[in-house]
């Protein structure tokens, strides 16, 4: 009997978004009608040989794939429970402190973290902000001003606590629907129209050649506005059928000039748009699909995942029974965008409302795909080192008077003593609570959970196989979690229980696992902490089929 070693792929850049619909593999593919993926003529991505086929709470390493685990940075509002918190944004304040908003309809929980918990500073229910009322920001001078659509523009006043109103001179408040900032001017928008500050003042809109405030109607634009974002050296306008350009011109009296973006389409809502933590280049989902775009042109990016998030089928895989169950629906995905760090593409998913489940990940540094399962109505960039706050007179209880002698108030500043350092503690998701959770990427600290499919393993079509023995590379023997199973299927598509693996051996940063199990076409199922670099199978054939 022959015995078959076959080391598995794990460098694949795309696995397929619908695990149900991934079709049947084979290692020797003999007399398949498959495309090579390295074709540039190539129609089709499969190949037709095993890979992954199904994770989450997984990310692309360089060697291959990890499970992740997430930490809490930021407990739920109390007393609670509450469901509405609904979008994280980052504030700042001229003392260089930093602050967490979530608009909710009106409500305004802000993070503080001279506080150290959510606080609400709800609007008069006259306001008549709600849930689907736009709120925008713009960062000028060191300070962040907060737009609520039709209604006005705030500042977050960290001593009274409060969202203090500003006095906007030459706008018509209950016109603007969102603001931004470019080049040293404030920026607000009607649906056909911009206004731009005095350079020196961003409150002031007052139309004056002398201090170079002005606006105008916006050229080139298709629909009504929907949103605008600041990029580098100009803004982005989003309107209901195309995407304007506004460059900067250093010119006085007309800063900025106006072009629409090559390929670009519209967009339906300002959370279609992920922008808010880069400045090179913005990603949106559009009328055409899902867009990257900056100054000079649009192009379409990431087709598979467009098509999966148009085709109104949601697939979930569930931990506890290790099935999969698919829903075809009759109202689309909810969709969410986000970048960042410059490097991750978000998309999070879900069936209703802004309550999504997943989130498929792009990583851009190492251009390959991960996929995270957790329940959130936000992702957005957790910065580090967290936002800051002052030291107390109970801090320095234990400090003299000598110590602070050559100190300066702004020295005094500090931050929680809990403090991300990694360049990699970026990704933060806001859940229906006030729960902030950050993706951790560190096996040795947090409780990593991810669950990974390799198959579907086939030697030739008309061969049952068994498998003998999986041997694993880089799982760290510290690692307590981990679990690996083999699923059989015998009609080469419906999969069969999983049946747990036995260790055979253990080394500091590798394990064995061995089990007899027969079918048509196996796959391995790698669940709880893991970074896999290696996987090797080992495998005998059985009878013709």
């Amino acid at each position: 009997m022959a015995f078959y070693r076959v080391r598995v792929n794990l460098s694949i850049a795309f696995f397929p978004f619908l695990a149900s619909l991934w079709g049947r593999s084979i290692i020797v593919n003999t007399y398949d009608q498959t495309y090579d993926t390295t074709n540039p003529l190539a129609s089709e991505k499969d190949k037709g040989k095993p890979q992954i086929y199904y994770l989450h709470n997984i990310m692309p390493i360089p060697q291959g794939f990890q499970s992740i685990g997430y930490k809490q940075r930021i407990a739920p509002f109390a007393p609670g429970p509450v469901t509405n918190f609904d979008k994280a944004f980052q504030l700042q304040n001229s003392n260089l402190n930093r602050f967490l908003l979530v608009p909710a309809g009106g409500l305004n929980y802000i993070y503080d973290p001279g506080v150290g918990t959510w606080i609400s500073c709800p609007f008069p229910a006259s306001s008549g902000v709600t849930t689907s009322t736009v709120v925008s920001t713009a960062f000028i001078d060191g300070q962040t001003y907060i737009c609520y659509a039709n209604y006005g523009i705030f500042i977050y006043d960290e001593v009274n606590k409060v969202l203090a109103p500003q006095t906007i001179t030459g706008l018509d408040l209950s016109n603007i629907i969102c603001i931004t900032a470019s080049n040293g001017y404030m920026l607000a928008f009607t649906q056909t129209a911009i206004a731009w500050s005095n350079q020196t003042n961003p409150l002031d809109f007052v139309p004056n050649l002398a201090t170079g405030a002005g606006g105008g109607p916006i050229q080139n634009i298709k629909g009504p506005v929907i949103f605008a974002a600041e990029i580098s050296n100009g803004f982005l306008v989003y309107c209901q059928r195309n995407i304007v350009a506004a460059s900067y011109q250093a010119n006085d009296n007309f800063p900025f000039m106006f072009a629409e973006v090559p390929g670009s389409s519209g967009i339906e809502s300002p959370e279609d748009v992920g922008w808010q933590y880069n400045n090179g280049t913005h990603y949106a989902w559009t009328n055409a699909g899902l867009l990257q775009i900056n100054l000079t042109a649009a192009q379409i990016v990431f087709p598979e995942a467009a098509d999966f998030l148009s085709a109104n089928i949601y697939e979930d895989f569930s931990d506890t029974t290790n099935q999969f169950s698919v829903q075809y629906l009759t109202t689309p995905l909810q969709v969410r965008i986000a970048f960042i760090g410059e490097r991750y593409v978000v998309i999070s998913y879900g069936l209703i409302g802004l309550n999504f489940t997943y989130a498929l990940v792009y990583d851009t540094g190492l251009n390959r795909w991960g996929k995270l399962k957790i329940n959130h109505v936000h992702c957005f960039q957790w910065d580090t080192p967290p936002p800051y706050t002052f030291v107390t007179y109970g801090s320095l209880k234990n400090t003299t008077y000598g110590q602070l002698s050559n100190k300066t108030y702004g020295e005094l500043i500090v931050t929680p003593s809990e403090v991300d350092t990694s360049d990699r503690q970026t990704l933060g998701f806001l859940q229906q609570d006030g729960t902030v959770q950050i993706v951790d990427f560190d096996l040795s600290e947090a409780p990593a959970n991810g669950t990974m499919l390799l198959g579907k393993f086939q030697l030739m079509r008309n061969r049952y196989m068994v498998h003998n023995t999986t041997d694993m590379e880089t799982i760290n023997e510290s690692i307590t979690n981990f679990k690996f199973s083999i699923i059989p299927t015998l009609d080469g598509k419906t999969l069969l229980p999983p049946v747990p693996g036995v260790l055979l051996a253990e080394g500091q940063y590798s394990r064995k696992y061995g089990k007899r199990v027969a079918g048509q076409n196996l796959s391995l199922l790698f669940q709880g902490g893991f970074s896999m670099g290696a996987v090797i199978l080992e495998f005998t054939q059985q009878g013709f089929r």
